[in-house]
């Protein structure tokens, strides 16, 4: 693996880079809150066969944040994005994409379709927030505390602002020894704790990613729902479905987007697959597997 870091539009960008050009190009965008190093188990297996790119989105990573929030919507982002590719002067490529990876993977296959062969969502680029903070609101406020139900993004990014806000540790040891207990285990997950967290300020050892980056993300979701833009998609599209969700409660209503993606997305193909949320972390031999089977 490489890491490259280069500037885009006033904007220092992270992307990590694996195998050479003379094989087929896929770019890797993570989800909310997470970066370029979430994938490594893949790319590394992956390397010999392919031409990888990931990418530290906006406020994630090691990329900075955008100055402008509104910057973090579809318009301007899938804009950026494509300067970042074409950095690495590749012409056309195949876009995988996590949860909001997922999301950017779908509007940058709108707006540049003749640049994506084809596209794979990991569990992303199907969700409507509007529509699913209305289906929330039928539960009781106790059923919703307890699965982190939201009925509004006002409320969804008051937990986020929380979540980034506070200090994981007041020394590395701790911070690392904090998240490796929750982690599933990988045989790179050394490699991503220690590139998840910093000392900011002095004593106080938090997520890398930065707060602004995850809420303005997270409004950029809510602001431009991919299903809006289901007609438009003409890059033949694999949509992996979790099915194995930590909420359970999410299951009827993900059924229905996926349904909906299914009826309304030319050339498209869902699969469920029995993992969490987390597709890739969960089962990196499926993902590799659909990879191989469906990028060639």
């Amino acid at each position: 693996m490489e890491q490259h870091i280069i500037t885009i539009e006033n904007t220092t960008v992270r992307v990590c880079e694996w195998g050479n050009k003379t094989k087929p190009t896929i770019v890797f965008l993570h989800g909310l809150g997470n970066s370029s190093l979430d994938f490594l188990e893949i790319p590394e297996r992956l390397q010999d066969e392919y031409h990888i790119l990931s990418v530290d989105l906006p406020g994630h990573g090691k990329t900075e944040p955008f100055e402008n929030e509104d910057k973090y919507g579809a318009p301007y982002l899938t804009k950026w994005l494509a300067k970042v590719i074409a950095h690495f002067e590749v012409d056309k490529y195949y876009i995988l994409g996590h949860s909001w990876g997922g999301d950017i993977a779908v509007h940058f296959s709108v707006n540049f379709p003749e640049k994506v062969k084809k596209i794979l969502l990991l569990d992303g680029g199907y969700l409507n927030f509007k529509k699913l903070f209305e289906y929330f609101k039928r539960f009781p406020k106790k059923v919703r505390e307890d699965n982190y139900l939201f009925t509004s993004i006002d409320e969804e990014l008051s937990c986020l602002e929380k979540d980034f806000e506070k200090c994981i540790a007041s020394t590395f040891e701790e911070a690392y020894n904090k998240i490796l207990e929750d982690a599933k285990p990988t045989p790179y997950l050394d490699l991503l704790i220690k590139d998840s967290i910093i000392e900011e300020p002095k004593g106080c050892f938090r997520w890398q990613t930065k707060k602004s980056g995850v809420l303005n993300s997270d409004k950029s979701i809510y602001n431009y729902p991919p299903d809006e833009y289901y007609d438009k998609i003409k890059t033949p599209s694999l949509l992996l479905q979790a099915s194995e969700d930590e909420y359970e409660i999410w299951s009827e209503i993900k059924n229905e987007f996926a349904e909906n993606f299914k009826q309304n997305v030319k050339n498209s193909i869902v699969k469920k697959v029995k993992t969490s949320h987390g597709v890739h972390f969960d089962d990196p031999e499926l993902v590799i597997k659909e990879t191989r089977a469906w990028f060639k």
